[in-house]
């Protein structure tokens, strides 16, 4: 799905005062998102996120795969109703977003490998119990 057919689809499900540049900057932030917490934490992926910029990448393809795209439009209506305050709207919207996220996020994870911790466990959760020498 490109950046311009996800903007247009939420000004229809959520019409709104956001301009396109707001919704974009929103994109932004869920890319950003899925980078960080899913992509880079699998072995041997290092994404790195450009940001959008709608007059630029309204051709872009998103990162997530089509059968996805409910995170990104539950993220969207999540941030138009927040700013709108409409809280049991937005409190919806954000349950719904957060079960898309947790389910792509497993399926992410089960299809990769994570990246093998480059210090041996120890260092990282120290025993309390282990003496010093």
């Amino acid at each position: 799905m490109t950046l311009a057919t996800l903007i247009t689809k939420i000004e229809k499900l959520r019409p709104s005062q956001f301009d396109k540049d707001e919704l974009t900057d929103w994109v932004n932030e869920i890319e950003s998102q899925v980078v960080d917490q899913i992509f880079n934490k699998a072995e041997g992926d290092e994404h790195v996120f450009t940001p959008y910029k709608y007059d630029e990448d309204y051709d872009r393809e998103l990162m997530l795969p089509e059968q996805h795209t409910d995170i990104y439009l539950h993220y969207l209506a999540a941030k138009i109703d927040y700013w709108n305050s409409e809280i049991e709207r937005f409190n919806n919207s954000a349950a719904m977003y957060q079960s898309a996220w947790d389910s792509y996020a497993a399926e992410y994870r089960r299809n990769n490998m994570p990246k093998q911790l480059k210090r041996p466990c120890h260092e990282w959760w120290p025993d309390p119990l282990r003496r010093k020498r």
